[in-house]
């Protein structure tokens, strides 16, 4: 397998360790997902959530507007989630 990540197949063992050095991040952008944040970071093998803010406010139809009032509540929520998830995802 030769591509940017293993150097063009110069890594030795490449497929070997590479799951061991990847880390899978999730972004919460639609409405739907922040409602099913507990369940999207139940998911196994997640390592960390980052939610979009711009991309809730124009899911809200508030494109540019992250301070949207309905986003902003929505903060504390999907951290509290977050932080109560396993231990490796935080907000």
């Amino acid at each position: 397998m030769s591509h940017r990540g293993n150097r063009y197949a110069t890594v030795p063992d490449y497929l070997g360790v590479a799951n061991d050095n990847i880390c899978v991040i999730v972004q919460i952008e639609s409405l739907k997902a922040v409602d099913a944040i507990d369940e999207i970071l139940a998911v196994d093998g997640i390592d960390a959530v980052f939610v979009g803010p711009s991309d809730l406010a124009a899911a809200h139809g508030q494109i540019g507007n992250p301070n949207y009032p309905d986003v902003q509540r929505s903060i504390p929520s999907w951290k509290k989630s977050a932080r109560r998830s396993k231990p490796r995802c935080r907000a």
